[in-house]
Order: C-alpha cells, then structure tokens, then sequence
C-alpha cells in the first residue's frame, strides 16, 4: 500500500519554498483512494491520478469543497463519496448535486469493504458537537494505517479519547493532527504535547500533519519532534511511503518462507531477474508477497 500526503497544512495555506510550502491537509493512498478533497485539489492531483472512491473526514471547506473542481481526476463516473450522514448533506449543500459523484453513508465504528480496502472509520470529536450534526471520522485503512487530521486536544486526552489512543497504538502508521506549535486552539492538537503524550506512552511511527502558521520551518521542527522519539516525522506536501507486510509476521503466521539477500531481491522487484523455486510446495501460503513485475514458478 501506498500513500502520498498532497497536503499537510491548515485551512489557510502556509506559503513557503519547498518544504514549507503546505496546501489543506489530504492524502491519497495508491493512487486511486483519497482521503479528503480541499479547495487545492488541482494543485494536488495531477493526470496520473485515478481516483475511484472519496474518504470525507467531516464537512469543513477544507475537506469538501475540492468536491467540485475533481471530475477530470476520477476513474469512473460516478464515483463514490464515503462520508457519514450529515456530511453527506453538507456536501451537498455546498458543492451542489454533482453528476460525476455517488453518495454512500457510513455508519462510525463499524467496518466495512471497499475496493479491496478493509476501512474501519472511527467517530471523534474536532469541533463543537451540534445537534444532529457528525462526528468527525478518522480512518483505518487494512488494519495499518491511521489518518487522523483533525481531532479536539481536550477530547484527544479525556476518556473518551481513549478509543482514538488505542487504534494509534495498534497502527504501524499514523497520521496525526499536529497543527499548533504555540498554546492551543479548540479542534485541533498541540504538536508537542502530543509528542511528549505519545512518547510517554511507547507510541511508534507519528507523522504530523496540518502543520499551522505558529510552527517552525520543516527541518527545525523535525528535529525538535525527534526528541520525543526518533520514529516522528513531520509531513511535507508530496511526501511518500510505503506501508506493506512485515516478511517477519507473515513468516510467523504461516512458518514457511523464503528469505532473499538484499541484492537479489531487488533485482526480482526491477524485473532483472526471475524467481525460481523448484521442488517445494508451500502449504500454508496465502496471499500474494510479491510484486506482479516478479516471475513466480514453482513445479
């Protein structure tokens, strides 16, 4: 699994060069799932991009109001909006019934199947709640990855924040609200006192995100996070990684396997040279561990 952050600032741009330059917060996961669509939505995809369903976060302009300039990037029409109820009609409202767009309600917490993603979306709180109006959803994709861009501090550290705690500390990888550097501000977190919360409490691999007006440039602010664990990192626009299985937990699952030096295994993965295994049948093989390029024979 892939993901690309396409943004990793507030509602108001933070404008820089490089690094320091950050749209409204969004990522896009294999090229063909997004996760929220900003007002800079055509800065963010470009031709290569086929997006073929739409997580919503909540509806605030800088999660949906990309909404209507996004047809030229979609797979297929229409494509599917995933959102909870009261999104869904904010969408609706704001960026008008749009033809290129279908509309499917989630319930919180309870998971579904889409596309050959396991999503598990997970109601919190960012802003004040109103009457009949949605919690804001973070979501768990494959078990893996959590993308959690906005989320109250009193709320991320209550009781009631216990539920978010703990999906952060079953994830490999998080994404996580990090948009204030100095005090605090309803909806969203104090990056360090996140930090310094999450280090406290053996929280591994924190990417921050929605990095606001009050934070340093990238490279001081990185390093400062790095003091509280080595594994956080700061998210820049255009930032990439990779989120696959752990050879050793598969290995420990099925107990068959077969370890590769590094050499040749990248030659398999760059297709210059094949794979081939003879006269060993692996019974409790599941899934598919490698790349399509790779050549897979067995006899």
């Amino acid at each position: 699994m892939e993901a690309k952050i396409l943004g990793s600032g507030p509602t108001e741009l933070v404008i820089g060069r490089g690094k320091g330059e950050r749209l409204q917060s969004s990522m896009l996961i294999n090229n063909e799932l997004l996760i929220d669509a900003t007002p800079s939505i055509r800065k963010q995809l470009t031709s290569k991009d086929k997006i073929k369903g739409i997580l919503i976060t909540h509806a605030h302009v800088d999660a949906i109001m990309g909404l209507k300039y996004i047809q030229p990037y979609l797979a297929e029409i229409p494509t599917p909006v995933i959102a909870a109820e009261h999104t869904i009609n904010w969408i609706r409202k704001r960026v008008g019934r749009k033809g290129y767009l279908s509309y499917f309600k989630l319930t919180p917490d309870s998971e579904f199947m889409w596309g050959g993603y396991k999503i598990k979306p997970i109601a919190i709180e960012h802003s004040v709640m109103q009457p009949k109006f949605d919690p804001t959803i973070a979501y768990k994709i494959n078990n893996k990855m959590l993308y959690c861009s906005d989320i109250d501090y009193e709320y991320f550290y209550s009781e009631r924040g216990k539920k978010i705690q703990d999906e952060i500390k079953t994830s490999k990888i998080t994404i996580l609200d990090g948009a204030m550097c100095r005090g605090n501000i309803r909806g969203h977190l104090n990056i360090f006192e996140a930090a310094r919360y999450l280090g406290r409490n053996k929280c591994k691999n924190i990417i921050f995100t929605q990095i606001g007006h009050s934070c340093p440039n990238f490279e001081t602010l990185e390093k400062d996070i790095q003091k509280y664990d080595s594994s956080y990192k700061i998210a820049y626009d255009g930032m990439a990684f990779r989120i696959g299985e752990e050879f050793s937990e598969y290995l420990r699952e099925n107990k068959e396997g077969i370890v590769l030096e590094p050499s040749h295994a990248q030659m398999v993965w760059q297709g210059n040279k094949k794979l081939i295994i003879k006269g060993k049948l692996f019974q409790n093989a599941k899934g598919n561990l490698f790349d399509e390029r790779c050549t897979i024979r067995g006899k």
